[in-house]
């Protein structure tokens, strides 16, 4: 079984360790809205979806900045699963911690970044992963 064995993760995807970046949806931009404000050392771009944090979240842990972490968020205006007065308050209270952080608000509901947004955000997903591996 020894031959079997895997290469480490850092030989299969060498800059993953460098060059961390986080997209979460729904429940997981909640998470990733949750490790901006908790974790944000490892990550150089987080892109929550239709997510939310608030005071009651912040109040029991001890939230941390980072200067190399930007944060772009995008929240429909007709969310009925997750309020985008859930996601205005992330940014407020993310930006007031001194994160980095854009929010963007399009027409649609939960699920309309699929139909909205899906070309905008694999853009800015292109775009700035580019920029991480290859300075561009």
């Amino acid at each position: 079984f020894s031959m079997l064995r895997r290469p480490p993760r850092s030989t299969l995807f060498p800059y993953t360790t460098l060059f961390r970046s986080l997209l979460g949806f729904s429940g997981g931009a909640v998470m990733a809205y949750y490790l901006c404000a908790t974790h944000p050392e490892p990550f150089s771009y987080i892109f929550p979806v239709s997510g939310e944090l608030n005071n009651a979240n912040l109040a029991a842990i001890d939230t941390r900045h980072s200067d190399t972490l930007r944060v772009f968020a995008f929240h429909g205006v007709q969310d009925s699963v997750l309020n985008i007065n859930g996601g205005r308050t992330a940014y407020r209270l993310l930006q007031e911690r001194g994160t980095r952080i854009s929010f963007q608000e399009f027409q649609g509901g939960h699920l309309g970044l699929f139909t909205n947004m899906k070309s905008e955000i694999n853009h800015l997903l292109d775009e700035k992963l580019k920029l991480l591996l290859y300075g561009e």
